[in-house]
């Protein structure tokens, strides 16, 4: 439930927020952009948590490369 709150709703609410807010002229289109993609570095961020729910040993490999 945790890694699909962070990683799908955050994104989706910040996406649509911005992309309001955008068309509102109440920030320009690359605030918002940059707002975006910021979160979808918070999605990689959010990957640590894959060692807690017991994942193979090759996923958690591949996650600390990262």
């Amino acid at each position: 439930m945790h890694l699909w709150a962070k990683g799908f709703f955050e994104v989706f609410a910040t996406a649509v927020i911005a992309l309001l807010l955008s068309r509102l002229g109440l920030i320009r289109a690359t605030s918002a952009n940059r707002a975006i993609v910021f979160l979808f570095g918070d999605i990689l961020g959010t990957l640590h948590h894959l060692c807690f729910i017991g994942s193979p040993t090759s996923v958690i490999a591949v996650i600390h490369l990262i």
